[in-house]
Protein backbone atom coordinates (compact mmCIF):
# COMPACT_ATOMS: atom_id res chain seq x y z
CA UNK A 1 0.00 0.00 0.00
CA UNK A 2 2.80 2.42 0.89
CA UNK A 3 4.53 1.60 -2.37
CA UNK A 4 1.37 2.32 -4.37
CA UNK A 5 0.82 5.63 -2.62
CA UNK A 6 4.47 6.59 -3.19
CA UNK A 7 4.12 5.86 -6.90
CA UNK A 8 0.91 7.83 -7.09
CA UNK A 9 2.37 10.83 -5.34
CA UNK A 10 5.45 10.95 -7.50
CA UNK A 11 4.45 9.89 -11.01
CA UNK A 12 3.92 13.51 -12.11
CA UNK A 13 7.60 14.31 -11.90
CA UNK A 14 8.99 11.03 -13.16
CA UNK A 15 8.59 11.94 -16.81
CA UNK A 16 11.72 13.31 -18.48
CA UNK A 17 11.35 14.17 -22.14
CA UNK A 18 14.47 14.66 -24.24
CA UNK A 19 12.72 15.03 -27.57
CA UNK A 20 10.78 18.25 -28.11
CA UNK A 21 8.18 16.28 -30.07
CA UNK A 22 5.82 15.20 -27.31
CA UNK A 23 2.84 15.20 -29.68
CA UNK A 24 4.07 12.07 -31.40
CA UNK A 25 2.75 11.10 -34.82
CA UNK A 26 0.43 8.12 -34.41
CA UNK A 27 -1.58 8.72 -37.55
CA UNK A 28 -0.99 5.21 -38.87
CA UNK A 29 -0.38 1.86 -37.19
CA UNK A 30 2.90 1.98 -35.36
CA UNK A 31 4.40 -1.39 -36.28
CA UNK A 32 4.32 -3.99 -39.04
CA UNK A 33 4.52 -7.73 -38.57
CA UNK A 34 7.94 -8.80 -37.36
CA UNK A 35 8.89 -10.33 -40.71
CA UNK A 36 8.40 -6.94 -42.33
CA UNK A 37 10.34 -4.94 -39.76
CA UNK A 38 9.22 -1.80 -38.00
CA UNK A 39 6.97 0.58 -39.88
CA UNK A 40 8.61 3.65 -41.32
CA UNK A 41 7.71 7.02 -39.86
CA UNK A 42 8.42 10.65 -40.61
CA UNK A 43 10.10 10.64 -37.19
CA UNK A 44 12.06 7.46 -37.68
CA UNK A 45 15.35 9.18 -36.83
CA UNK A 46 14.03 10.83 -33.67
CA UNK A 47 14.81 9.11 -30.38
CA UNK A 48 12.99 9.96 -27.19
CA UNK A 49 13.76 9.06 -23.59
CA UNK A 50 11.21 9.03 -20.78
CA UNK A 51 11.05 7.73 -17.22
CA UNK A 52 8.09 5.34 -17.16
CA UNK A 53 6.79 2.49 -15.01
CA UNK A 54 6.08 -0.67 -17.06
CA UNK A 55 2.67 -2.16 -16.31
CA UNK A 56 2.28 -5.06 -18.76
CA UNK A 57 4.27 -7.21 -21.21
CA UNK A 58 2.64 -9.31 -23.93
CA UNK A 59 4.54 -11.55 -26.39
CA UNK A 60 3.27 -11.31 -29.98
CA UNK A 61 5.31 -13.18 -32.59
CA UNK A 62 8.89 -11.94 -32.44
CA UNK A 63 7.96 -8.83 -30.48
CA UNK A 64 7.18 -7.91 -26.90
CA UNK A 65 4.35 -5.39 -26.62
CA UNK A 66 4.95 -3.27 -23.52
CA UNK A 67 2.60 -0.84 -21.79
CA UNK A 68 3.61 1.94 -19.40
CA UNK A 69 1.74 3.82 -16.70
CA UNK A 70 1.86 7.44 -17.88
CA UNK A 71 1.78 6.98 -21.65
CA UNK A 72 -1.17 5.60 -23.62
CA UNK A 73 1.12 4.33 -26.40
CA UNK A 74 2.12 0.74 -27.08
CA UNK A 75 5.88 0.17 -27.17
CA UNK A 76 7.72 -2.62 -29.00
CA UNK A 77 10.80 -4.55 -27.84
CA UNK A 78 12.11 -6.92 -30.50
CA UNK A 79 12.83 -10.46 -29.28
CA UNK A 80 16.57 -10.58 -29.96
CA UNK A 81 19.55 -11.78 -27.88
CA UNK A 82 20.77 -8.18 -27.72
CA UNK A 83 17.52 -7.11 -26.04
CA UNK A 84 17.45 -9.89 -23.43
CA UNK A 85 18.94 -7.67 -20.71
CA UNK A 86 16.40 -4.93 -21.49
CA UNK A 87 13.56 -7.44 -21.19
CA UNK A 88 14.86 -8.61 -17.81
CA UNK A 89 15.01 -5.02 -16.54
CA UNK A 90 11.45 -4.34 -17.67
CA UNK A 91 10.10 -7.59 -16.21
CA UNK A 92 11.71 -6.80 -12.87
CA UNK A 93 10.26 -3.29 -12.77
CA UNK A 94 6.59 -3.99 -13.56
CA UNK A 95 4.44 -2.04 -11.14
CA UNK A 96 7.49 -1.34 -9.00
CA UNK A 97 9.76 1.37 -10.35
CA UNK A 98 10.40 3.72 -13.24
CA UNK A 99 12.94 2.97 -15.96
CA UNK A 100 14.53 5.34 -18.46
CA UNK A 101 13.08 4.08 -21.75
CA UNK A 102 14.70 5.23 -25.00
CA UNK A 103 12.67 4.53 -28.12
CA UNK A 104 12.64 5.26 -31.84
CA UNK A 105 9.14 5.34 -33.33
CA UNK A 106 7.96 3.42 -30.23
CA UNK A 107 10.52 0.65 -30.75
CA UNK A 108 12.62 0.42 -27.57
CA UNK A 109 16.34 0.87 -28.22
CA UNK A 110 17.68 1.22 -24.67
CA UNK A 111 16.56 0.58 -21.09
CA UNK A 112 18.38 2.04 -18.10
CA UNK A 113 17.68 2.66 -14.45
CA UNK A 114 15.92 5.97 -14.01
CA UNK A 115 17.57 8.72 -12.00
CA UNK A 116 14.67 11.15 -12.28
CA UNK A 117 14.19 13.41 -9.28
CA UNK A 118 11.21 12.58 -7.10
CA UNK A 119 9.17 15.29 -5.42
CA UNK A 120 6.53 14.32 -2.89
CA UNK A 121 3.10 15.58 -3.89
CA UNK A 122 0.40 16.59 -1.39
CA UNK A 123 -2.43 14.27 -0.38
CA UNK A 124 -6.00 15.51 -0.70
CA UNK A 125 -9.15 14.09 0.80
CA UNK A 126 -12.17 14.70 -1.39
CA UNK A 127 -15.02 15.98 0.74
CA UNK A 128 -18.66 16.79 0.09
CA UNK A 129 -19.27 13.80 -2.17
CA UNK A 130 -20.71 11.35 0.33
CA UNK A 131 -24.26 11.30 -1.04
CA UNK A 132 -23.72 10.85 -4.76
CA UNK A 133 -26.68 9.71 -6.82
CA UNK A 134 -26.95 7.01 -9.40
CA UNK A 135 -28.62 7.62 -12.75
CA UNK A 136 -32.31 6.86 -13.20
CA UNK A 137 -32.49 6.41 -16.97
CA UNK A 138 -30.61 6.31 -20.26
CA UNK A 139 -31.96 9.78 -20.98
CA UNK A 140 -30.20 11.09 -17.87
CA UNK A 141 -26.93 9.42 -18.87
CA UNK A 142 -27.05 10.96 -22.35
CA UNK A 143 -27.78 14.40 -20.91
CA UNK A 144 -24.73 14.05 -18.67
CA UNK A 145 -22.67 12.82 -21.62
CA UNK A 146 -23.63 15.93 -23.58
CA UNK A 147 -22.64 18.16 -20.65
CA UNK A 148 -19.29 16.42 -20.23
CA UNK A 149 -18.49 16.88 -23.93
CA UNK A 150 -18.63 20.70 -23.61
CA UNK A 151 -15.47 22.43 -22.41
CA UNK A 152 -17.53 25.41 -21.21
CA UNK A 153 -19.05 23.21 -18.49
CA UNK A 154 -15.75 22.58 -16.74
CA UNK A 155 -15.82 25.07 -13.89
CA UNK A 156 -12.89 25.55 -11.53
CA UNK A 157 -13.21 23.35 -8.45
CA UNK A 158 -11.24 23.88 -5.25
CA UNK A 159 -9.52 20.94 -3.54
CA UNK A 160 -7.99 21.06 -0.05
CA UNK A 161 -5.06 18.92 1.07
CA UNK A 162 -4.83 17.16 4.43
CA UNK A 163 -2.52 20.02 5.47
CA UNK A 164 -5.25 22.54 4.57
CA UNK A 165 -3.44 23.80 1.48
CA UNK A 166 -5.85 24.86 -1.25
CA UNK A 167 -5.54 23.71 -4.87
CA UNK A 168 -7.67 24.49 -7.90
CA UNK A 169 -8.66 21.98 -10.56
CA UNK A 170 -9.29 24.04 -13.69
CA UNK A 171 -8.02 21.96 -16.62
CA UNK A 172 -10.14 21.74 -19.77
CA UNK A 173 -10.36 18.34 -21.49
CA UNK A 174 -9.36 18.52 -25.15
CA UNK A 175 -11.44 15.88 -26.93
CA UNK A 176 -9.82 16.76 -30.27
CA UNK A 177 -6.40 15.58 -29.09
CA UNK A 178 -6.78 11.88 -28.46
CA UNK A 179 -3.23 10.61 -28.93
CA UNK A 180 -2.50 10.79 -25.20
CA UNK A 181 -3.96 12.01 -21.92
CA UNK A 182 -7.20 10.00 -21.70
CA UNK A 183 -6.53 9.38 -17.99
CA UNK A 184 -6.50 13.14 -17.32
CA UNK A 185 -9.65 13.70 -19.39
CA UNK A 186 -11.46 10.88 -17.57
CA UNK A 187 -10.36 12.15 -14.16
CA UNK A 188 -11.62 15.67 -14.87
CA UNK A 189 -14.91 14.29 -16.24
CA UNK A 190 -15.28 12.24 -13.08
CA UNK A 191 -14.70 15.33 -10.93
CA UNK A 192 -17.31 17.39 -12.77
CA UNK A 193 -19.81 14.54 -12.59
CA UNK A 194 -19.30 14.29 -8.83
CA UNK A 195 -19.58 18.08 -8.55
CA UNK A 196 -23.04 17.73 -10.12
CA UNK A 197 -23.97 15.02 -7.62
CA UNK A 198 -23.44 11.80 -9.59
CA UNK A 199 -21.14 8.88 -8.94
CA UNK A 200 -19.38 6.90 -11.67
CA UNK A 201 -16.67 4.34 -12.37
CA UNK A 202 -13.61 4.33 -14.61
CA UNK A 203 -13.57 1.81 -17.45
CA UNK A 204 -10.27 0.54 -18.87
CA UNK A 205 -9.13 -1.39 -21.93
CA UNK A 206 -5.57 -2.65 -22.52
CA UNK A 207 -3.93 -4.15 -25.60
CA UNK A 208 -2.95 -3.07 -29.08
CA UNK A 209 -5.74 -0.55 -29.56
CA UNK A 210 -6.62 1.29 -32.75
CA UNK A 211 -9.22 4.05 -33.04
CA UNK A 212 -10.35 6.12 -36.02
CA UNK A 213 -11.49 9.71 -35.54
CA UNK A 214 -14.40 11.39 -37.30
CA UNK A 215 -11.88 12.83 -39.79
CA UNK A 216 -10.38 9.42 -40.55
CA UNK A 217 -7.22 9.86 -38.48
CA UNK A 218 -5.91 6.58 -37.05
CA UNK A 219 -4.87 6.67 -33.38
CA UNK A 220 -2.91 3.84 -31.76
CA UNK A 221 -2.97 3.24 -28.00
CA UNK A 222 -1.63 0.68 -25.57
CA UNK A 223 -4.51 1.44 -23.21
CA UNK A 224 -7.51 3.72 -22.96
CA UNK A 225 -9.80 4.85 -20.13
CA UNK A 226 -13.15 6.65 -19.89
CA UNK A 227 -15.98 6.84 -17.35
CA UNK A 228 -18.98 4.55 -16.96
CA UNK A 229 -22.37 4.85 -15.27
CA UNK A 230 -24.71 2.00 -14.37
CA UNK A 231 -28.41 2.05 -15.25
CA UNK A 232 -31.03 0.67 -12.81
CA UNK A 233 -31.18 -2.53 -14.90
CA UNK A 234 -27.45 -3.10 -14.35
CA UNK A 235 -26.29 -2.12 -17.83
CA UNK A 236 -23.15 0.00 -17.93
CA UNK A 237 -22.98 2.98 -20.27
CA UNK A 238 -19.64 4.50 -21.27
CA UNK A 239 -19.17 8.25 -21.64
CA UNK A 240 -16.21 9.07 -23.88
CA UNK A 241 -16.50 12.36 -25.81
CA UNK A 242 -13.28 11.46 -27.63
CA UNK A 243 -15.57 9.25 -29.72
CA UNK A 244 -19.05 10.76 -29.50
CA UNK A 245 -21.31 13.00 -27.42
CA UNK A 246 -23.79 10.25 -26.51
CA UNK A 247 -23.14 7.37 -24.16
CA UNK A 248 -22.52 3.89 -25.57
CA UNK A 249 -22.56 0.28 -24.44
CA UNK A 250 -19.34 -1.33 -23.25
CA UNK A 251 -19.22 -3.55 -26.35
CA UNK A 252 -19.65 -0.55 -28.66
CA UNK A 253 -16.88 1.30 -26.81
CA UNK A 254 -14.57 -1.71 -27.10
CA UNK A 255 -15.31 -1.92 -30.82
CA UNK A 256 -14.33 1.72 -31.29
CA UNK A 257 -11.05 1.02 -29.49
CA UNK A 258 -10.35 -2.04 -31.67
CA UNK A 259 -11.21 -0.65 -35.09
CA UNK A 260 -9.40 -2.54 -37.87
CA UNK A 261 -11.06 -0.58 -40.69
CA UNK A 262 -8.56 0.10 -43.48
CA UNK A 263 -5.73 -1.72 -41.71
CA UNK A 264 -2.85 -2.04 -44.20
CA UNK A 265 -1.91 -5.55 -45.20
CA UNK A 266 0.88 -6.98 -43.08
CA UNK A 267 0.13 -4.97 -39.94
CA UNK A 268 -0.72 -6.62 -36.64
CA UNK A 269 -4.49 -6.34 -36.07
CA UNK A 270 -5.70 -4.67 -32.88
CA UNK A 271 -6.30 -6.92 -29.89
CA UNK A 272 -7.24 -6.64 -26.22
CA UNK A 273 -5.35 -8.21 -23.33
CA UNK A 274 -8.64 -8.71 -21.48
CA UNK A 275 -12.20 -7.44 -21.76
CA UNK A 276 -12.89 -3.91 -20.57
CA UNK A 277 -13.13 -3.69 -16.78
CA UNK A 278 -14.12 -1.02 -14.28
CA UNK A 279 -12.51 0.38 -11.14
CA UNK A 280 -13.56 2.97 -8.60
CA UNK A 281 -13.50 6.41 -10.17
CA UNK A 282 -10.78 7.76 -7.86
CA UNK A 283 -8.18 5.62 -9.66
CA UNK A 284 -6.07 7.90 -11.92
CA UNK A 285 -3.73 5.42 -13.63
CA UNK A 286 -2.74 1.79 -13.14
CA UNK A 287 0.81 0.78 -12.21
CA UNK A 288 0.40 -2.93 -12.91
CA UNK A 289 -1.99 -4.87 -15.14
CA UNK A 290 -1.74 -8.65 -15.30
CA UNK A 291 -4.28 -11.20 -16.49
CA UNK A 292 -4.99 -14.16 -14.22
CA UNK A 293 -7.45 -16.53 -15.87
CA UNK A 294 -10.65 -14.58 -16.42
CA UNK A 295 -9.71 -11.79 -14.02
CA UNK A 296 -7.26 -8.90 -14.13
CA UNK A 297 -4.95 -7.96 -11.26
CA UNK A 298 -4.17 -4.26 -10.99
CA UNK A 299 -2.25 -1.79 -8.85
CA UNK A 300 -3.82 1.65 -8.58
CA UNK A 301 -2.39 5.17 -8.62
CA UNK A 302 -4.24 8.30 -7.49
CA UNK A 303 -4.39 12.06 -8.13
CA UNK A 304 -6.93 13.32 -5.61
CA UNK A 305 -5.43 16.83 -5.63
CA UNK A 306 -5.87 16.94 -9.44
CA UNK A 307 -2.38 18.41 -9.82
CA UNK A 308 -1.27 15.90 -12.45
CA UNK A 309 -4.68 16.08 -14.13
CA UNK A 310 -4.57 19.88 -14.41
CA UNK A 311 -0.97 19.98 -15.65
CA UNK A 312 -1.55 17.37 -18.34
CA UNK A 313 -4.79 18.96 -19.56
CA UNK A 314 -3.03 22.32 -19.85
CA UNK A 315 -0.16 20.72 -21.77
CA UNK A 316 -2.56 19.25 -24.33
CA UNK A 317 -5.06 22.13 -24.32
CA UNK A 318 -4.38 23.52 -27.81
CA UNK A 319 -3.24 20.40 -29.64
CA UNK A 320 -5.01 18.41 -32.31
CA UNK A 321 -4.64 14.85 -33.56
Amino acid sequence: MKKTIFLALTCLVMTTVISCNQDRDLNEPAHMDSNMGSALSNRADSEESRSLIPININKVGNEYHILFDDDNSLYILLDTPQNASYLNKIQGAIGEKALLITSNNYTITNVQDSHAAYVTQPICNEVGYNNLSGVSSLETVDKLADILSKRSEYVSIGVKSINNNQYVSNGLPNFKFRINGCHARAHRMRQLLMYKGYGCEKIWLFGRLRAITERGTVINWGWHVAIALTLPNGQKRVIDPAFQKKSMTVSDWEAKCLDATGLPRGYHPPYKIASAFTTESSCYTLANVSKRGNSVNITRQYDNCYIQTTNLLKEYNNRKD
